[in-house]
């Protein structure tokens, strides 16, 4: 009887190991990243909300989305994307709004490297991508008027 009783507990310990093991028995949501580290997440928390920054304090990207709302051309939505999308694109700084994305680079070297692998539109260290319902001429207009404000 004892033997039985010693086999049962292996087994349901066994059983609730695997249990663990599949259901990942932890306290976020299963397929998102792991919380990004204090320094990390430090460094993007000041990245997303700087509006000048990398060389002579040129607009970041969140600055170039403030500075189009604020010249009335829309950039509703925005939502920063730094942490999702700089470790691999090399940014400082990203912001996506319904309208574009703007990437901001602490150089401008950056920015062109980044804007000519992906052929994508590039001004002093910001990059940009328009969503593709934007038609050509609005995008011409924006592209203009975001030459301006760079520059």
């Amino acid at each position: 009887m004892a033997l039985l009783v010693g086999m049962f507990l292996r087994i349901f310990a066994a059983c609730l190991a695997t249990g663990c093991l599949v259901s990942s028995c932890a306290s976020r949501s299963p397929g998102y990243p792991a919380p990004a580290s204090s320094q990390v997440a430090a460094t993007s928390a000041s990245a997303g909300t700087a509006t000048r920054g990398g060389e002579l304090g040129a607009l970041t990207a969140r600055g170039l989305v403030n500075a189009l709302n604020d010249t009335g051309f829309a950039a509703p939505n925005p939502v920063d994307t730094t942490a999702q999308e700089c470790p691999a694109a090399g940014c400082d700084q990203s912001i996506v709004t319904d309208t574009l994305r703007a990437k901001s680079f602490l150089s401008t070297a950056k920015a062109q490297t980044y804007a000519g692998d992906q052929g994508l539109y590039q001004v002093g260290t910001i990059v940009v991508a328009f969503a593709p319902p934007i038609s050509k001429a609005e995008q011409a207009r924006y592209w203009a008027h975001i030459q301006s404000l760079v520059r």
